[in-house]
């Protein structure tokens, strides 16, 4: 064959026969570049290779972002911190690898001083669903920057709405959102006294709707802190702020 169609041969083996049976050549195996070889792998260069791994939120690739197909009252979330480890469970048990928190706010922490190495987040992308097949997931924003440019006039502050679960399910219909953050990611008015212990009809928090692009994606309504609603949960990159 010619030189860019040469195949790299597997030397053939010779069986050991059982009792009474003839010795038979097994055929010899041959792998072209390419092609699939088993475990996930690829042959290259007549070796069974595994494929790169995929880059890192932070290091070049995609940060995922979902709703928590989980609900929880504003009351009993457990103060930021155990918001976000509601996130992290989340997501382990959907089998998403990263580090996530919760689009969260209360007193002077908000997702502008919570989330980590911000400038080298994004883009912010779905969970994969079925219906992608072998298109990237739907965009959400560009980048930090891109997440909270929202003009308040508005218009579309996202590219596309957060309305897919941590399994990469669609939400259906529109879901409310525990938020506590206006749209350019600073902490809202509502907050349930730090997302802990509010008692019924004495404190309230701002929710976001998942099917809104303006604004009310992270800042629609106020309600009543023992409401159950979800979470937005967003993939940390990796890395520091320089």
């Amino acid at each position: 064959p010619a030189q860019g169609d040469r195949e790299d041969r597997v030397p053939a083996r010779r069986a050991t026969p059982a009792a009474g049976h003839p010795v038979k050549d097994v055929a010899p195996r041959t792998h072209q570049r390419g092609t699939r070889c088993g475990d996930g792998r690829t042959c290259e260069d007549g070796a069974c290779a595994r494929p790169p791994l995929p880059l890192a939120c932070g290091g070049g690739g995609f940060c995922r972002v979902f709703v928590t197909s989980l609900g929880a009252a504003g009351s009993s979330l457990g103060g930021l911190n155990g918001a976000d480890q509601f996130c992290e469970d989340v997501a382990a048990a959907a089998g998403l690898t990263g580090d996530y928190k919760a689009w969260l706010s209360a007193g002077g922490e908000s997702p502008l001083t919570r989330f980590t190495n911000r400038d080298a987040a994004g883009p912010y992308r779905l969970v994969r669903g079925a219906a992608d097949r072998r298109t990237p997931p739907p965009t959400v924003a560009a980048s930090f920057a891109d997440l909270i440019g929202c003009d308040g006039g508005g218009g579309a502050c996202l590219k596309h709405p957060i309305d897919r679960l941590e399994t990469g399910a669609a939400v259906g219909g529109t879901a409310t959102v525990w938020t506590g953050t206006r749209p350019d990611g600073t902490t809202g008015s509502d907050t349930c006294g730090g997302w802990t212990g509010a008692q019924s009809g004495e404190l309230v928090g701002v929710m976001g709707a998942t099917s809104d692009l303006s604004g009310g994606w992270t800042e629609k309504l106020s309600v009543d802190c023992n409401t159950l609603a979800a979470l937005y949960c967003f993939e940390q990159a990796i890395g520091t702020e320089d």
